[in-house]
């Protein structure tokens, strides 16, 4: 955790580039296992294990998984293309439970992460936690744009904001330094896929 920074530079790409088109989210580490001692000397370092161990693509499927190859694969690359993924450091806390959608008026899902709807009627951007927020006292930040638009009190299991206007909404969980021993700063401890909404003239 010491040596964990926010990725800023691909955010701020990543924030470019999603307001001209979708772009799916995922954790996917470089993993070479090879710092360099001599030329001919190699150490196999850090090990992949303890990398892939760090965090964890979270896969919110349509419907269940049967334990048939064919259906489960096809339901797996679904949701990848359908950007129904998340990010979290699970090496902070477990971030099974997370979600993020956009309800109508009465309280039904319109927009869940990855979807794309056109801008109208004031929307709930609701943001429900991991039970593992409270104990990290993480705080729930909505995005959109780029900006952070509504913040939750830190521990929070749930953030809800109302928004009518078009734009690209996105959700970062923050874990503070306080809760992390080892870390030197506040970590983003999961990330979200957006939710796309787009002018009606788009």
């Amino acid at each position: 955790m010491r040596l964990a920074t926010r990725p800023q530079a691909t955010l701020t790409l990543w924030d470019e580039i999603t307001p001209r088109r979708r772009m799916v989210g995922v954790y996917a580490p470089d993993i070479h296992q090879a710092v360099e001692v001599t030329n001919s000397l190699r150490l196999p370092f850090p090990p992949a294990a303890d990398i892939m161990h760090l965090a964890r693509n979270h896969i919110l499927t349509q419907e269940p998984f049967t334990g048939r190859l064919t259906h489960d694969r096809a339901l797996v690359l679904s949701s990848i293309r359908a950007g129904r993924i998340y990010v979290s450091l699970d090496d902070i806390g477990v971030g099974r439970g997370f979600r993020f959608s956009a309800l109508k008026a009465d309280a039904t899902v319109d927009a869940q992460m990855g979807d794309e709807v056109t801008a109208g009627p004031v929307r709930r951007f609701r943001v429900d936690a991991p039970e593992a927020t409270r104990a990290l006292e993480a705080v729930i930040r909505l995005i959109r744009n780029g900006q952070a638009v509504a913040t939750s009190p830190p521990g929070a299991s749930r953030l809800d904001y109302e928004d009518a206007r078009p734009g690209v909404y996105r959700v970062e969980i923050v874990a503070p330094k306080r809760s992390l021993p080892q870390a030197k700063s506040d970590i983003v401890w999961i990330y979200s896929n957006p939710i796309y909404v787009r002018a009606p003239s788009d």
